[in-house]
């Protein structure tokens, strides 16, 4: 299979084909490939069977990732959950992905990840697994209340209710709204241990999708305790981030703010709502997405068989140790730094 490359910004091709597909996700929108590109200057790239005369009938969109620090690779697609190469529905992904994995070979990168939910590489392909994370979606078909019935009692009914008692939602788009989640994301990084994003990520983001992408806020007389960037694609809603006040962890702020975004996605006649990936270590999170519904599946990402031995990457337990002392200022700095060279 003969491979030509496109650019997915510019290719009058990529908006209608992407908007499309049914295995498109927000991810492969170029409010997604734009953002990465104006926040880390990372090149976004197609790939296709179709010639530039042609349309396209499929495509792997990826993303040049150029680092003194990691390494020059092509990753499909920079900070997705997952990513699928788009092929016709019931069609092997391999011819691509391996026509791909050969000609990435020349000069494109170190090596080639793709981050697939569908469709997997097969066992005869050039791809071996990489990483493997679990991808909890939750089926918005049922009616809101025979969702809420599935909610874990204790842990998640419980905690809407006595929320409902305390808290207020509100939900927009505006550059305030955005303050007050990366306020809350810095709080939340911390305690984690390691550097928030940059602030402009979630600006470009906001800017690319529009009304598309809303912060859904929790608040406590008038302060925000818990927020979630979630964006919209088709009949998709997608959770990305989240972030919260530990000191009011026990308002149930969470699993209230879940439960509002459940029912706007069912306001607006959508079919699913994605959870997104968790570490598969992640007891406490795994948890929480299946006491709210979620279902899980595998999710596992795939490198090309021809990687150099050896890894690139970033060891930052370093990271991890001063993020839970550095002053606010000098995390956001480090997280400026540090993100352009992990995609």
């Amino acid at each position: 299979m003969d491979v030509y490359s496109f650019d997915p910004l510019a290719d009058p091709r990529w908006p209608d084909f992407a908007a499309a597909h049914p295995d498109a996700s927000i991810f492969h929108q170029r409010p997604w490939l734009a953002a990465l590109r104006r926040t880390y200057g990372y090149r976004p790239l197609g790939l296709t069977s179709s010639s530039s005369a042609a349309a396209l009938r499929d495509a792997l969109v990826m993303c040049q990732v150029s680092s003194w620090l990691t390494g020059t690779r092509l990753v499909s697609v920079p900070f997705a959950d997952h990513c699928d190469p788009l092929v016709d529905e019931g069609c092997s992904a391999d011819p691509l992905l391996d026509a791909v994995a050969r000609s990435s070979n020349q000069g494109l990168g170190a090596y080639l990840e793709v981050r697939p939910h569908r469709y997997p590489p097969g066992r005869t392909s050039l791809f071996a697994p990489a990483a493997r994370y679990t991808l909890h979606q939750i089926d918005l078909a049922p009616s809101a209340e025979q969702l809420f019935a599935r909610f874990h009692k204790n842990t998640i009914q419980r905690n809407i209710r006595r929320a409902e008692r305390s808290l207020e939602y509100q939900a927009d788009n505006t550059p305030a709204f955005l303050d007050r989640f990366y306020q809350l994301l810095i709080l939340t990084r911390r305690r984690h241990g390691v550097p928030p994003q940059p602030r402009s990520w979630f600006k470009n983001l906001a800017e690319g999708f529009g009304e598309r992408l809303r912060i859904h806020l929790a608040l406590s007389q008038g302060h925000a305790v818990a927020a979630i960037l979630a964006i919209v694609h088709g009949k998709t809603m997608v959770y990305k981030y989240g972030a919260s006040d530990a000191r009011a962890h026990h308002l149930g702020s969470m699993p209230f703010l879940f439960w509002q975004l459940i029912r706007e996605a069912k306001s607006k006649d959508l079919r699913t709502l994605d959870l997104g990936r968790s570490e598969n270590d992640n007891e406490g999170l795994l948890t929480f997405k299946t006491r709210l519904g979620g279902v899980a599946s595998p999710l596992t990402y795939y490198r090309d068989r021809s990687t150099r031995a050896g890894s690139l990457t970033m060891h930052l337990s370093w990271v991890h140790r001063a993020a839970e002392r550095a002053p606010g200022f000098v995390l956001t700095a480090a997280g400026r730094l540090l993100y352009r060279h992990i995609g």
